[in-house]
């Protein structure tokens, strides 16, 4: 539940971890609209995720907030990106997911976005279905490698 995440993230804050909850730059700004969001976003001119343009957004999210080592945080599709990320920067000393986020594979999270896209291009919405292209790049990738070792960890 979404209210129990919220509340082990205050239980890490008073025992001294930061905990950091990120959203992608194709969530925020693009999916939820947000004034001040990181601008504009083609995501179908990518060929491969953007591991490393997510963790400079994340780097830059904790620098802004004063934030070293933190515990990277996700809710349920961000429970997801987080998982995915996480052993991408030596800054997560954790991770923490709630949710749904089915961390032990990629092949719910794959089929979702890859049937939404499937959908959205058959009903004629290309700009809609674009919005999962880093989706399907993202659990593609994610299907093709073995985390449990540095999940574990």
């Amino acid at each position: 539940m979404r209210s129990e995440h919220s509340m082990l993230a205050g239980a890490l804050a008073a025992s001294g971890y930061r905990v950091v909850r990120y959203k992608p730059r194709q969530v925020v700004g693009v999916m939820e609209p947000e004034d001040e969001a990181g601008g504009s976003w083609e995501p179908r001119r990518w060929t491969r995720f953007p591991t490393d343009v997510e963790i400079a957004d994340l780097h830059a999210v904790a620098d802004a907030a004063s934030v070293g080592d933190f515990v990277l945080a996700g809710y349920s599709g961000m429970a997801a990106l987080a998982g995915f990320l996480v052993g991408a920067t030596e800054r997560a000393v954790g991770l923490m997911v709630g949710g749904f986020p089915l961390l032990s594979g990629a092949d719910y999270w794959l089929g979702y976005v890859e049937g939404a896209r499937a959908a959205l291009l058959q009903a004629g919405l290309r700009d809609k279905a674009d919005e999962h292209h880093l989706g399907v790049l993202m659990y593609r990738e994610w299907a093709a490698r073995d985390d449990a070792e540095m999940l574990a960890a």
